[in-house]
């Protein structure tokens, strides 16, 4: 078989450079893709597991579940081949690093630990309203790049439902479930759990190292030990709730990201104290899980805010794609708040005044030409808003509240607002007022909701 060296060339294209990762069964490296003129990684299986003809139907498994999935925070694959006795894929190059390497280093703050989760979390969900199962969600499989979170190795990736046969994954974040081998979506909710533990506190919340080890939690479950430090109550809360013994009482991959959204986006920068688990949220219900497997009933009216949110009782789950009146309630509370923000602030720029909501539109009717940013726009100001703008995209996205195509085109306008950002920012009035512009453009041809455009208009006007 031919070596894994430095300008080994792949299917006549790929053509290795350096060697950036290893592990016990495979080996990553960057490559050169002649075709395209672009950065490609490539994964391929160790010389020493090469021969195991499970470990090759892992990695054509790895290629197809990717294949399927089309999402932001999930590394695509390019393409799949075999080279003398070993397999490998040619996956998209995400420079960064890993979540396990970020951790050395300590706890990440809460607001950023949130974001993780919620990208995370967002790949999940699309992987799951596609029947795919991760199984091996762990801070190694958590790529941080500079564009976002990238969800990696999809190699132990199942369909469908239990049981599978021999344990899969990694024995500290295996949900209680899968011992019996009968793990459905919620164990990768699990997973997350411990991962959003490990990013607030730099630990787990129980020595787990071996399957002895999670047989025993399983068997005798244990609370969640406090978290120690300052942290939102909701996200304590969530965190408890993703680590529920019983999966039926566990949020969807879809919940834990509209939730997580809604947490990273609160205002200040100092965090509340952790509390009980028994203590009221600030916030509104998490939207509803996709895959519906209830009678369809009418979704309950929206609670007040100050309303206790009830993790432990069974979700309601329906089809993505359908617009949901929840999500409707979190996305406006979190405009509102935004608002409030900006009347106290005085705005962005720091000018007194009180802010004011953005008028109501008729569904037809075209946004008011508007003033476009200034350039001498405070940098910091404006990549937080445009970050809570893609906290609502996102969101947004998971609901069905915009079309596939719709959103890659807003993100595409938001990549380049955030390069600008990082030049002198001369051309940001321009590219502000592109993306304004779009979003009108895609709720009047009906690939956007309205009420969802109203915001993120409202998100670009504290920047105008």
């Amino acid at each position: 078989m031919p070596a894994f060296v430095p300008g080994l060339r792949l299917n006549d294209r790929f053509v290795l450079v350096e060697r950036i990762g290893s592990g016990g069964m495979s080996e990553v490296w960057r490559a050169q893709d002649d075709v395209l003129g672009r950065p490609v990684a490539v994964k391929a299986l160790s010389p020493a597991t090469a021969a195991d003809p499970a470990l090759w139907q892992a990695v054509l498994r790895e290629a197809r579940a990717v294949a399927q999935l089309s999402h932001p925070n999930v590394a695509q694959v390019h393409d799949y081949g075999e080279t003398g006795d070993i397999p490998y894929l040619v996956l998209e190059y995400a420079p960064g690093e890993d979540l396990a390497a970020r951790l050395k280093r300590g706890p990440l703050p809460w607001r950023e630990a949130a974001t993780v989760a919620r990208q995370v979390a967002a790949a999940l969900a699309e992987a799951h309203q596609r029947g795919i199962r991760h199984r091996d969600v762990k801070p190694a499989n958590i790529m941080l790049t500079p564009t976002g979170v990238k969800v990696l190795d999809f190699g132990i990736a199942a369909y469908g439902p239990g049981p599978e046969g021999p344990l899969y994954g990694t024995p500290g974040y295996a949900a209680p479930e899968q011992l019996s081998g009968t793990e459905g979506t919620p164990a990768d909710v699990y997973a997350l759990g411990i991962v959003l533990h490990e990013m607030l506190t730099g630990r787990p919340p129980w020595p787990v190292n071996t399957w002895e080890d999670a047989r025993s939690l399983a068997t005798t479950p244990r609370p969640v030990p406090p978290l120690g430090v300052p942290a939102p109550t909701s996200l304590d809360r969530l965190l408890r709730a993703c680590l529920q013994p019983d999966p039926a009482q566990r949020p969807a991959a879809v919940q834990v990201a509209a939730l997580a959204a809604e947490i990273a986006a609160q205002p200040g920068t100092t965090a509340h104290p952790t509390v009980t688990a028994t203590a009221a949220i600030p916030t509104a219900p998490m939207p509803a899980a996709p895959n519906a497997t209830s009678p369809h009933r009418p979704p309950p009216a929206a609670p007040k805010r100050t309303s206790i949110v009830d993790y432990t009782r069974p979700v309601r789950r329906r089809r993505r794609g359908r617009f949901l009146p929840t999500f409707l309630v979190t996305v406006i509370g979190a405009a509102a708040v935004l608002a409030v923000m900006g009347a106290l602030s005085g705005g962005p720029s720091g000018s007194t005044g009180t802010a004011k909501p953005p008028a109501a539109t008729s569904p037809s009717a075209k946004a008011k030409p508007r003033t476009s940013p200034s350039p001498s726009k405070n940098p910091a100001t404006v990549a937080d808003v445009i970050g809570q703008f893609e906290n609502v995209l996102d969101t947004a996205d998971l609901a069905g509240a915009v079309r596939d195509d719709a959103a890659h085109q807003l993100r595409d306008k938001v990549s380049d607002v955030r390069k600008e950002l990082d030049r002198n920012g001369s051309r940001l009035p321009k590219q502000v007022a592109d993306l304004r512009g779009k979003i009108q453009d895609l709720a009047d041809q009906g690939k956007l909701n309205q009420t969802t455009a109203q915001i993120l208009i409202a998100l670009l006007d504290r920047i105008s």
